[in-house]
């Protein structure tokens, strides 16, 4: 009976061990999938190309005003004042709590989104969003930004070949522009001549 015993026992002892090797296997297989799905979407970002921008959260550049009015709601337009102190009907503005539109003949020229809040789902301009860093935007365009300094220890980064321009402050994106001209304030300065 004691070699039954024995060889009953030897068999328990083979099964634990297997049962352990599998459980600790099924672990580390889980892990690896886990870690193998992060650094694939990790790097899937990275590596995502710029586009060029020409929409901004649904508002898009060359829209029509009557289809700007019918599909967005709660914008008030803004008179224009020429240099002959009469209102301008070439050039029109159309503004919301977060949004300022500029219209050229009618058509969507400038977006502004001066991120006073933020909405859930947003994509931004190249995926950055209101709120954003400065080295996330750098790891995203590269050498193809350049950034200027101004007032206040501000930030304004623009790639016009990619219609799309950042304003900064405390390392947070608080200004979003997209447009086929963007232009530069006399205020800004390239970062490298910026004096304090």
């Amino acid at each position: 009976m004691s070699i039954k015993n024995e060889t009953a026992e030897a068999i328990l002892i083979v099964l634990r061990r297997i049962i352990w090797w599998v459980i600790l296997g099924f672990i580390s297989f889980i892990i690896l999938i886990f870690l193998f799905i992060y650094s694939f979407k990790f790097n899937f970002e990275d590596y995502k190309p710029l586009k060029v921008i020409n929409e901004l959260n649904g508002i898009t550049l060359e829209q029509t005003l009557s289809d700007f009015l019918f599909k967005n709601n709660g914008f008030n337009k803004e008179k224009v004042i020429g240099k002959d102190g009469k209102e301008d009907k070439s050039v029109s503005f159309y503004s919301n709590e977060r949004y300022f539109v500029g219209f050229i003949d009618q058509k969507v020229q400038e977006i502004d989104d001066d991120c006073s809040n933020l909405y859930v789902g947003e994509v931004g301009a190249n995926d950055i969003v209101c709120r954003d860093s400065s080295e996330k935007i750098l790891g995203k365009y590269k050498d193809k930004i350049k950034v200027y300094c101004g007032n206040n220890n501000s930030r304004f980064m623009l790639a016009k070949e990619y219609n799309v321009a950042y304003t900064l402050k405390q390392n947070e994106v608080v200004k979003i522009q997209v447009s086929k001209n963007i232009s530069l304030d006399k205020s800004w300065i390239d970062c490298k001549d910026y004096k304090l």
